[in-house]
């Protein structure tokens, strides 16, 4: 019979939670890019760009659950290895708890939050109201989703993200109904997207519940389980991942309030339509890298370091591939995606959407290597250095910002971010596993390349021809896509790659097993 490690090594396990992460992405990228479309028409750019700003400042708060679920995860999936239900039910029922106590101190923290965040930034006149219901609701959704987190962990432990996305998905389509129910009977506002919100979160917690139970039905929520030192070894591990995402904030997270605040709502709306494509892209980038997680601690759970090695790769090279694609269509035809999307008088923010895409495909394919950290318990120094970067990025954000305009200001997270990936990142993850610092170096020229060449070939098309219409993006598309599978397949995949993959695909759709 096999094991839980082995069925987290298993080949039909890594591409089930391939397809389910990349059929949610495509799923919430489709329906992400109409809302905003959607949202902009009804509302307006100026008053639209308040709702991803105070998402993005109310997500500060998953800092504080952030760092305690990824510790738990990593305890957690260790315990599964030698399962015994009350070992799992201890730190189950201890982060549970804690999941509580935090939801609990958000409440005030919120209310101080939102005081300060109305004065602060720069809101269209006779919308102060409508951003203060705003807050309310997404502080709501915020507490709902804190003390839900802890239900959430068992699906990746038991690698499990096709269920996890049921919810995901759930939430998705409950939160874009409700806005156009609420739209189509009221007049359009700001207070009806933050009922859209509290009502995805509260669907999430509810299908989160069902699958943890389905799962680990032995899973109890007891608080007799309660146990302070599994507290103090998650915490010890959850402070230094607390503060690496404090750097991550300042890296990714901080630009929309700078352009707020150096030039006001309406180019903070515009700045914010474009910076969905880079979040869609670091959202399907998050949700393929995660699926490595669990296989990664796995094998440094067993001691196969090697494998670890050849693994981590095997990730680093199949990322890298895929988030290529869209980055250089993105890129490459951003005039004609910009005026199809959202029409005509947005075609100049081309620019600026290459400025704030074309990075990410060097970026986005070292993320399955930060698992190695996790894996070994080395957060310490990644949670430094990311502060470092994203005290830098402010910095040079606010200045670039001031010299080049909204340019400047996604200039200064690209170059900060691919400093920050390309030379710490797999250099450290190397070093804690006493390896040759560049062996996790080779991958990067090949993604490059393939980024640059996608994106020339897009622009050329469009340059040629004229691009009016989604049916003639989607048709010139096509041979780029199929050329670049195929430029894929032969040069950049080694012969024992493209074996591996062939064999997997063939045992995958026949059903047969699949075994190390």
């Amino acid at each position: 019979m096999m094991g839980h490690t082995d069925t987290l090594l298993s080949k039909r396990v890594f591409f089930t939670n391939l397809v389910s992460n990349i059929g949610f992405f495509c799923a919430n990228a489709l329906i992400s890019l109409w809302f905003v479309s959607y949202l902009i028409h009804n509302l307006g750019v100026a008053v639209y760009g308040l709702i991803p700003l105070v998402l993005t400042i109310t997500s500060y708060f998953n800092l504080f659950t952030f760092g305690l679920n990824m510790a738990v995860g990593r305890f957690m999936t260790i315990a599964f290895e030698c399962p015994n239900p009350k070992d799992v039910n201890r730190i189950f029922n201890s982060s549970f708890l804690a999941s509580i106590a935090i939801a609990i101190i958000l409440l005030p923290l919120g209310v101080l939050l939102y005081l300060f965040a109305v004065r602060w930034l720069n809101i269209p006149h006779g919308f102060e109201q409508q951003v203060s219901l705003l807050f309310t609701f997404m502080i709501l959704a915020l507490i709902v989703t804190t003390i839900g987190s802890s239900f959430n962990i068992i699906s990746y432990c038991r690698n499990r993200f096709d269920l996890a996305n049921l919810g995901n998905v759930l939430g998705l389509i409950l939160k874009v109904s409700l806005v156009v129910l609420l739209f189509k009977f009221y007049t359009p506002n700001l207070w009806q997207v933050g009922v859209g919100i509290a009502g995805d979160s509260i669907i999430t917690f509810i299908v989160g519940v069902y699958v943890c139970r389905y799962l680990f039905p032995k899973v109890r929520v007891n608080f007799k389980d309660f146990s302070f030192q599994i507290l103090k070894k998650i915490s010890k591990t959850g402070s230094w991942i607390f503060i690496s995402q404090i750097g991550t904030i300042l890296l990714t997270s901080i630009d929309l309030l700078v352009v707020n605040k150096l030039f006001g709502a309406e180019e903070s709306g515009y700045y914010a339509s474009v910076l969905l494509w880079s979040m869609l892209l670091r959202s399907l980038a998050l949700v393929v890298a995660g699926i490595f997680g669990p296989t990664i601690i796995a094998y440094y759970a067993k001691g196969q370091i090697d494998g670890l090695v050849g693994y981590s790769k095997r990730a680093v090279k199949f990322m890298g591939l895929l988030i290529a694609l869209p980055v250089g269509l993105i890129c490459g035809f951003s005039r004609p995606l910009l005026h199809l999307w959202l029409g005509t008088g947005f075609e100049n923010l081309a620019f600026l959407m290459l400025i704030l895409t074309g990075h990410l495909a060097l970026n986005l394919s070292y993320l399955p290597l930060h698992h190695v950290s996790m894996a070994t318990n080395n957060v310490k120094w990644p949670a430094i250095s990311q502060i470092i970067a994203g005290s830098f990025n402010l910095v040079l954000a606010i200045i670039l910002g001031k010299m080049l305009g909204l340019w400047g200001v996604a200039l200064a997270g690209a170059v900060v971010l691919l400093i920050r990936n390309l030379v710490f990142t797999p250099l450290y993850a190397a070093h804690i596993i006493k390896k040759p610092l560049n062996v996790f170096n080779n991958e990067v020229f090949p993604i490059m390349i393939q980024t640059i060449f996608v994106g020339g070939i897009s622009w050329l098309i469009s340059s040629v021809w004229v691009v009016n219409s989604w049916m003639k993006l989607i048709l010139f598309s096509i041979p780029v896509v199929l050329f670049y599978g195929l430029f894929s397949w032969c040069f950049i995949l080694k012969l024992q790659e493209r074996k591996f993959a062939t064999t997997m695909l063939v045992k995958i759709f026949t059903r047969l097993p699949i075994t190390e």
